[in-house]
C-alpha cells in the first residue's frame, strides 16, 4: 500500500478518492434526483393543471428509487475506486451521476425526443464533471451531508404516509 504524502493529504486527496466517498456521492446524487423528479411532478400537477395518476406514496416513492438505482453505479464507481484509485474517477463518477440523474429527470418531458433527452443530459453531465473535479473535497463533504440527511428525510416519509394510511384506515 502506498502512503499520500503531506501534500495530497492537505487537499483530501485520500477522503476524496476513498470508495465511500464515491459512493456516498451516488447515493447523494439520487437523493437530489429523487427531490427534482417530486418538484417536476408538482409543477405538471399545479402549474400545468394535469391530473396525474399517481398514488399519494409518490413522495418518498421517488426519491427511494432514485437511490436505489444511484446505488448500482455507485457501487460500481467504489469498487473500482477500491481496486484501481485514480482522480479520473472522480470525473467519471461525477458525469455517470449527472448523466443518470439529468437522463431520468427528463423522462418527465415526453415531447422531446429521446436522442434530445441524451443529448441534453450528456451535455450537463460533461459541464459537471467538469465543474466538480477542482472541488472534490468539498462536493465529497456536501455529498455525505445530503446522503445521510436525504435518507433518513426518505425513510421519515415513508413511515409517515405508512401511519397516515393506517389512521385513515381506521376511520
Amino acid at each position: 500500500m502506498t502512503t499520500i504524502g503531506p501534500a495530497r493529504a492537505a487537499t483530501g486527496y485520500a477522503t476524496a478518492t476513498a470508495p465511500s466517498s464515491l459512493f456516498l456521492t451516488g447515493i447523494a446524487a439520487g437523493v437530489i434526483t429523487g427531490a427534482v423528479e417530486i418538484g417536476v411532478m408538482a409543477v405538471e400537477a399545479l402549474a400545468r393543471r394535469r391530473f396525474l395518476f399517481l398514488p399519494r406514496e409518490a413522495v418518498w416513492m421517488a426519491p427511494a428509487a432514485a437511490v436505489a438505482t444511484f446505488a448500482i453505479p455507485a457501487a460500481g464507481f467504489a469498487l473500482l475506486a477500491r481496486i484501481r484509485p485514480s482522480p479520473g474517477l472522480r470525473r467519471a463518477a461525477a458525469a455517470g451521476y449527472a448523466l443518470l440523474g439529468c437522463g431520468s429527470v427528463l423522462l418527465w418531458y415526453p415531447q422531446l425526443h429521446w436522442s434530445s433527452r441524451l443529448l441534453l443530459a450528456a451535455g450537463i453531465a460533461a459541464r459537471v464533471a467538469s465543474r466538480t473535479s477542482s472541488a472534490w473535497p468539498a462536493v465529497a463533504r456536501a455529498a455525505r451531508r445530503v446522503a445521510v440527511v436525504g435518507v433518513t428525510a426518505t425513510l421519515g416519509l415513508a413511515l409517515a404516509m405508512a401511519g397516515w394510511r393506517l389512521r385513515t384506515e381506521r376511520r
